[in-house]
C-alpha cells in the first residue's frame, strides 16, 4: 500500500497535543536522564574514559531502545499510562532486538569479513585501519549502500514490535512488506529528519555548549559544565528521536488500519 508521510505527519501534531506530557515523561526517565548520567560521569571531552563507561553507555542504549518502543505505543494508542508504556518498552525489547540482530546480523559478518581482507587489527578495536584493496572498498561500498537500502525498509519494526505481539521474525516480515512500493518515500522522510537531526543537535547543541563550556570551563566529571552540556545534548537528542519515533508509529498504524489519534481540541469540539 502506499504510505502518506503527510498523513503521519499530521497525525503525529494529533499524538503530541494528546500525549505529549506521557511523552516526554517516558523521553525524560529512558533516553534524557541516563544519557545525561553517562555525560556527567565521563564527558565526551574525556581522553582515557574508565573501562565502565562501555557497558553503561551500552545499557544507556537498551534504556533508549526502551524508550523509543514506548513511545511508539503511545503514539499508536489507546492512551497509556506512563508506566505501562515503559512495560510495553521492557517486554517488547528482547523481540526489537532479535528483529535487528535478524537483519543487521548479517550486515556485521560481512563486515567483519571484508575489514579481515584488508588486514584489519580485529583483536584491537582501537588499532587504525589499513587501506584496503580497491576490491574491498568497492566491496564495502555496495554493502554500505544496500545495508541503506535494508535499513530504510525496517523502518517500520520499531511500532511493528511496540504495537502487536508478533516475534522477530514476523515484525522484519510486516515492515518489509509494508514498504514495498515506499522506499523512496521512507528514503526522504528518513534522510530529511537525519539532516534536521544533525543541524539541532549537532549545530544548535555544539553552539550552546560552547558557550557553556566558554562560561563555566571545560566539562570534567562531576562538574557543572559536564552537567549543562550533556543535559543540552541529551534534550536536544531526545526532541530529534522522539518526533522520528511517533511519525514512523503513524505510518505503522496506516498498515493496520489503526484508527488516528484525536486532538485535544478536536475531542473538546465533539464532546
Amino acid at each position: 500500500m502506499r504510505l502518506s508521510v503527510g498523513k503521519a505527519w499530521s497525525e503525529a501534531r494529533g499524538v503530541f497535543a494528546r500525549d505529549g506530557g506521557l511523552i516526554a515523561t517516558v523521553a525524560l526517565a529512558l533516553i534524557v536522564l541516563p544519557g545525561v548520567l553517562v555525560g556527567l560521569a565521563a564527558p565526551a571531552t574525556m581522553r582515557d574514559p574508565p573501562a565502565w563507561v562501555g557497558p553503561v553507555s551500552l545499557l544507556a542504549g537498551f534504556l533508549s531502545l526502551t524508550g523509543q518502543l514506548a513511545i511508539s505505543r503511545i503514539a499508536l494508542g489507546p492512551p497509556l499510562t506512563v508506566g505501562a508504556a515503559i512495560g510495553v518498552g521492557f517486554r517488547r525489547l528482547p523481540v526489537f532486538l532479535g528483529g535487528a540482530l535478524l537483519w543487521a546480523g548479517p550486515f556485521l559478518l560481512v563486515m567483519i569479513g571484508l575489514l579481515a581482507a584488508a588486514g584489519a587489527d580485529l583483536t584491537n578495536p582501537a588499532a587504525p585501519l589499513p587501506t584496503p584493496p580497491v576490491g574491498v572498498t568497492l566491496a564495502l561500498m555496495l554493502l554500505m549502500l544496500l545495508f541503506l537500502v535494508v535499513a530504510v525498509r525496517m523502518l517500520l519494526t520499531t511500532p511493528a514490535a511496540a504495537g502487536s505481539a508478533m516475534g522477530p521474525i514476523a515484525v522484519v516480515r510486516h515492515s518489509w512488506q509494508a514498504s514495498r512500493g515506499n522506499l523512496l518515500r521512507l528514503l526522504g522522510l528518513l534522510l530529511g529528519v537525519l539532516l534536521l537531526g544533525v543541524v539541532i543537535v549537532v549545530g544548535l547543541g555544539s553552539a550552546i555548549s560552547s558557550v557553556v563550556i566558554l562560561t563555566l570551563g571545560a566539562p570534567e566529571p562531576w562538574n557543572v559544565s559536564a552537567l549543562l552540556v550533556a543535559l543540552i545534548q541529551q534534550l536536544l537528542n531526545a526532541m530529534f528521536s522522539v518526533g522520528l519515533a511517533v511519525v514512523v508509529a503513524r505510518l505503522y498504524a496506516q498498515t493496520t488500519g489503526e484508527a488516528a489519534p484525536v486532538a485535544v481540541s478536536d475531542a473538546g469540539a465533539r464532546s
